[in-house]
């Protein structure tokens, strides 16, 4: 039996809306974030369902005790180029190895699904999830100071080649 408190599973009925919510909220507490990103990260999830292919997308989603600790999804960009997006983890989960293991499955997938990278988008503020990309084998190559969501910030392209 396992000890892990976590499981993953696929997207499922309610969790466009409800992951829709985590994100705007989780990202308005701690950032200022305005509601410019929950209407982004709704197009992103909403995107991801309707441009669906499960041999070269897929979601993850973690639960603990039937509630939703994190998420992250694979999106397609090119045959060879994959995309890393909406990684988020629960702050009552943080600090779980949770976030670790939601990228390594993500990267695991692409590497099956015949990916040769790997691409996300985040930010100078997201501190955790950066540290967690750099350990991934992630590096930075490119950044752009911006105004979005309604604050300023350094946006940033990182790649990992698979």
């Amino acid at each position: 039996m396992s000890r892990d408190p976590y499981r993953f599973r696929d997207l499922a009925l309610g969790d466009i809306g409800l992951l829709t919510r985590r994100h705007a909220l989780i990202y308005a507490q701690e950032f200022g974030w305005d509601q410019s990103f929950e209407v982004a990260a709704s197009r992103a999830l909403c995107d991801f369902w309707e441009n669906r292919d499960p041999k070269r997308q897929r979601a993850w989603i973690a639960e603990r005790d039937d509630k939703v600790a994190g998420c992250i999804f694979l999106y397609r960009e090119t045959d060879a180029m994959s995309r890393l997006r909406m990684l988020l983890v629960e702050p009552e989960a943080r600090g779980s190895g949770l976030g670790g293991r939601l990228v390594e499955a993500c990267m695991n997938f692409a590497r099956e699904a015949g990916y040769r990278q790997m691409r996300l988008w985040t930010c100078n503020m997201l501190q955790g999830a950066r540290r967690l990309y750099q350990r991934a084998g992630f590096r930075q190559t490119e950044s752009e100071t911006l105004h979005r969501f309604g604050v300023d910030m350094i946006g940033e392209i990182w790649v990992c080649d698979l």
